[in-house]
């Protein structure tokens, strides 16, 4: 976690560093993975896949999700375990 937190702070760095150039498609697409790989940790924190304890799958989840990529974690943990309430199984969830 702490290397995709370096990762994307350094894309930021670089996002500033280059500034109007068309080097930003470049930088863009590394920011565009960096997204896509915090976003993932944020969904497993979500679904308490991380740590044993939920304090621990919270704290993630809320420095992943609210903090680095700007996404909710509250309402997807939620909701999911609505679905997941309803339906009685990961299987047929959609």
């Amino acid at each position: 976690m702490a290397v995709n937190i370096g990762l994307l702070a350094g894309g930021w760095v670089e996002f500033v560093a280059v500034g109007n150039s068309w080097w930003q498609l470049a930088t863009a697409a590394f920011l565009a993975v960096m997204f896509t790989r915090v976003a993932f940790i944020w969904h497993d924190a979500g679904h308490q896949q991380i740590f044993t304890g939920r304090r621990g799958n919270d704290t993630v989840g809320l420095i992943h999700g609210n903090v680095l990529v700007g996404l909710s974690y509250g309402v997807p943990s939620r909701s999911c375990g609505a679905v997941l309430a309803l339906t009685g199984t990961t299987q047929t969830a959609p």
